[in-house]
């Protein structure tokens, strides 16, 4: 059973700080809580056993370990077989991600290649499976700020349950269902960026951090065998080339009162204004996800809700951003935690390859 813990002001204050940076002390947040730091640790603890905290991570920037191509593919499957078409894509060594979504398309996965000439081949293959039907493309823009902590709503939470709330954790919300779109054509990110030189202990400490973001270093240096400051030095240099992008604490957002998630595919008419439309929609709150993409629609985001009427209201909210005109909806199965640490898996792979070498 999915209980929902208590969350009041303090709590908010806790998990807004380290969603920002789950490195902040307990010390700083007591004293913006005004409170002790003990108090606070007690708080933590008390998130984590609950389940509201799960981890922290570290995203790293695929491109800085050769990966120029991440896309996302929306897959349309007979139905009855769906299983076996998600079993064959967790099996396809590029595929980083693999999620279920109701509309025409019920598969969305994510994908991660080292040229964009690669794409035309993979996506051939998962068209040619017996029980796919057919494959959407859309190539991401960005990859460096996919995530957008701040923009979270956490709402306080008595631990009684309100009539307005979802209840059961197996029940999908109706969605709206949205007209799907092919890409017509597949170009290069012209945002690519040099790929950075890194050794086996910048990867070794890349993959520490990027399951653990909270450890400290001097944990990291001692499973490293180096010094603490020799750590700090790398990782400084990493943070500055944009080698590992952010980090953040995971939550479980059905523990925060958010029972579904959906993503809005935006058209926009001005495509030379994408920049001030796409900060304007970063204005929209639960906006928590958003990217910029070469494919059937501009602009992808991701927003959190705690029932149908407040999906509503966020899209409605989207949908009077001047510039946009057209908006199509689709509604997945809820992530186990977010920040999702989609690139994770693209450091062990990049690991493996130079400890071979």
């Amino acid at each position: 059973m999915n209980t929902r813990p208590k969350i009041d002001e303090i709590d908010v204050k806790i998990l807004k700080a380290l969603l920002k940076d789950p490195r902040t002390s307990f010390t700083e947040i007591a004293k913006d809580c005004r409170m002790s730091t003990n108090a606070i640790r007690i708080r933590f603890k008390q998130l984590k056993e609950g389940g509201v905290i799960k981890g922290a991570i570290m995203q790293v920037n695929p491109k800085s370990l050769g990966f120029n191509c991440i896309a996302y593919l929306k897959i349309q499957t007979d139905i009855n077989e769906e299983a076996k078409v998600r079993d064959f894509l967790e099996k396809t060594p590029c595929i980083i991600w693999v999620s279920q979504q109701i509309d025409k398309f019920n598969i969305t996965s994510f994908l991660a290649l080292k040229t964009v000439d690669e794409l035309a081949h993979t996506v051939e293959q998962i068209k040619n499976h017996s029980h796919v039907l057919e494959v959407e493309v859309g190539i991401w823009i960005d990859v460096t700020q996919l995530d957008h902590t701040d923009n979270l709503v956490i709402e306080t939470f008595d631990g009684v349950p309100h009539t307005s709330e979802l209840t059961s954790k197996d029940e999908n919300p109706e969605p709206k269902i949205a007209h799907s779109h092919v890409v017509s054509e597949l170009a290069e990110d012209k945002h690519s960026i040099a790929l950075q030189e890194v050794d086996k202990i910048d990867l070794q400490i890349i993959r520490i951090l990027s399951e653990d973001a909270s450890i400290s270093f001097r944990k990291v240096a001692e499973q490293l065998g180096i010094s603490t400051q020799s750590v700090i030095r790398r990782y400084d240099r990493l943070k500055k080339e944009e080698v590992l992008t952010y980090s953040s604490i995971t939550v479980n957002l059905k523990k925060l009162g958010y029972l579904g998630y959906a993503t809005l595919g935006i058209k926009i008419s001005n495509k030379h204004k994408i920049s001030k439309i796409f900060e304007k929609i970063l204005q929209v709150p639960n906006i928590i996800i958003a990217f910029r993409i070469l494919g059937p629609f501009q602009i992808v985001v991701g927003v959190p809700f705690t029932n149908i009427e407040q999906l509503f209201e966020r899209c409605q909210e989207v949908g009077k951003i001047q510039g946009v005109t057209q908006i199509d909806l689709f509604v997945h199965k809820q992530f186990p935690e977010w920040p999702l640490n989609f690139f994770t898996k693209l450091v062990s792979k990049r690991l493996q390859k130079n400890l071979r070498k």
